[in-house]
């Protein structure tokens, strides 16, 4: 006799449980309340990540304007970017660059969120 076997013969003798009054309801209330820890979990962890990306973002403007002296205009591309005056400005260059790298971040975040749903099934 196998043990498989052997185990479910003796689990054929034993009496049936007689459970408490209400027991599943609790054990779903608990399952529930884990479930929603881990919601929350996860859902504190997203917004570190969101808030570590807008920092990263933040660093890599900063290092591209003061550290590497890339200029904060539109020399050499006149001929693709129609000229109004709120351009001339420099917040409107470090929103440009803001958003073109935010745009990125946002899409390298989506490729590795879609990878891990992808390996998690």
């Amino acid at each position: 006799m196998t043990d498989d076997n052997m185990m479910r013969s003796l689990f054929a003798q034993l009496p049936d449980a007689q459970l408490p009054e209400g027991f599943d309801e609790k054990v779903m209330k608990k399952v529930y309340a884990n479930v929603a820890k881990r919601r929350l979990r996860r859902k504190l962890l997203e917004a570190v990540a969101y808030i570590f990306s807008a920092a990263a973002m933040a660093a890599v403007c900063v290092i591209l304007i003061k550290v590497l002296n890339v200029p904060t205009g539109f020399e050499g591309f006149e001929w693709i970017v129609p000229h109004f005056d709120f351009m001339d400005t420099p917040s409107f260059s470090l929103s440009i660059y803001t958003g073109s790298l935010a745009m990125l971040m946002l899409l390298v975040d989506a490729g590795i969120r879609r990878n891990l749903r992808k390996s998690n099934k």
